[in-house]
């Protein structure tokens, strides 16, 4: 169902499953969509759930790219 899914809505990013639902525990996703912010060194330094505005996506982005 999932590579249907996938295939479907054409999504580019990476994807893999979630056997037993760590990643989604650890990460600490709480719904979809939810966004992760990581900065240059690969930390994860912010994560917004649900959809996000423009506006405050390209601020964030810009504010961890400094």
């Amino acid at each position: 169902n999932a590579l249907e899914f996938i295939k479907e809505f054409n999504l580019t990013y990476p994807n893999g499953p979630d056997i037993g639902g760590k990643i989604t525990i650890d990460y600490g996703v709480a719904g979809i969509p939810v966004t992760f912010f990581v900065d240059r060194e690969g930390v994860i330094k912010d994560r917004f759930v649900g959809a996000i505005f423009e506006r405050y996506l390209v601020a964030r982005i810009e504010e961890l790219l400094k």
